[in-house]
């Protein structure tokens, strides 16, 4: 089951009515994904990490986005709109990367130029959502991916398919930590919430209500990763802690993705990281 924090209520799957699980309980592999140490960077801070039996952790990726991320060589960019001033834009002054900016109809999918192998690793990154607007009070959301099928790209979706799937309809092989803030048919829950997914932003594993999505405020997400089992950190606060059941290593792509429909809003990220067990 998930654990559950002060800030967020276990959220429901409409079709089996149990508190929304990863289909699996937790897998002894996994123990507890913390304390790892790190090489070749400064400690990424709070309480995630890898299996303790794991190696040490290296820093394999990072952008600050201090430079533009379209043109310094570290990301390779989809569009759905091909529109680079409301899609993957770079905010040079604030210097952080607007995935989509308010705009109607947008999509992208952004992918590091490095291959995830590694099944043991962390990751983490700061996001806001704001100036949302447009129908239902904003929307959609953005997704951090992870074991895509990058080559898969293609035109991403736009709207509540957040860049995860392909405009054609077209799911895209691999996972998701998805951030929605907008309500759409498939959604375990009316209010905002984060989840993982697979395959397509439809296919849920699990996931909590989380009702600061769009509070125009940063947030710092943390996520560990070893063998199948999964941490997820926001703000310092442990929420997540369970398992992927036979996780599906077939593809290598990480990177996030994000969409508007007829509801739009500013997403953004800055200070990704990347650290794997090597």
């Amino acid at each position: 089951m998930f654990q559950v924090v002060k800030f967020a209520k276990c959220l429901l799957v409409p079709s089996n009515r149990r508190c929304f699980d990863y289909c699996a309980v937790l897998s002894l592999a996994y123990l507890l994904i913390v304390g790892a140490p790190t090489v070749g960077a400064a400690n990424s801070g709070g309480d995630t990490g890898a299996d303790p039996n794991a190696s040490p952790l290296t820093l394999v990726f990072s952008d600050d986005f201090s430079t533009n991320p379209n043109t310094n060589g570290l990301w390779t960019i989809h569009r759905y709109a091909n529109d680079p001033n409301t899609e993957a834009s770079w905010d040079g002054a604030k210097q952080a990367w607007d995935l989509v900016r308010p705009a109607t109809s947008r999509g992208v999918a952004v992918f590091a130029n490095y291959d995830l192998t590694a099944t043991t690793w962390r990751a983490e990154f700061r996001y806001r959502v704001g100036n949302l607007g447009g129908l239902k009070q904003g929307g959609d959301g953005f997704v951090f991916m992870f074991y895509k099928n990058k080559a898969a790209y293609g035109i991403p979706a736009s709207g509540y398919q957040k860049g995860f799937e392909l405009s054609n309809g077209t799911d895209v092989r691999g996972y998701g930590l998805q951030f929605d803030n907008y309500l759409q048919t498939c959604d375990p829950s009316s209010t905002d919430y984060y989840a993982i997914i697979k395959d397509n932003v439809c296919t849920i594993l699990g996931g909590l209500e989380f009702d600061w999505i769009g509070d125009n405020n940063w947030h710092l997400v943390q996520v560990a990763f070893a063998e199948g089992g999964i941490r997820i950190t926001i703000d310092g606060e442990t929420t997540t802690d369970s398992q992927i059941e036979d996780p599906d290593y077939s593809f290598s792509g990480i990177g996030f993705s994000a969409g508007t429909g007829s509801a739009y809003g500013t997403y953004e990220i800055d200070n990704f990281r990347l650290w794997v067990a090597e």
